[in-house]
């Protein structure tokens, strides 16, 4: 297999996880878990943008 090819089955996998995680989160209606989740995604989306 490509070194390519495992790279991008690695990050699919992370972002799999990432999303259970997320989701997991999100159904716990723990509304301080949400509230971080959510600066969390909103300092990702500053670095990145």
């Amino acid at each position: 297999m490509l070194c390519a090819e495992q790279f991008c089955l690695r990050v699919l996998s992370e972002l799999d996880q990432r999303e259970t995680d997320w989701m997991g989160c999100m159904e716990s209606r723990d509304p301080e878990a949400v509230a971080a989740a959510y600066r969390l995604l909103g300092h990702h989306m500053q670095l990145t943008i």
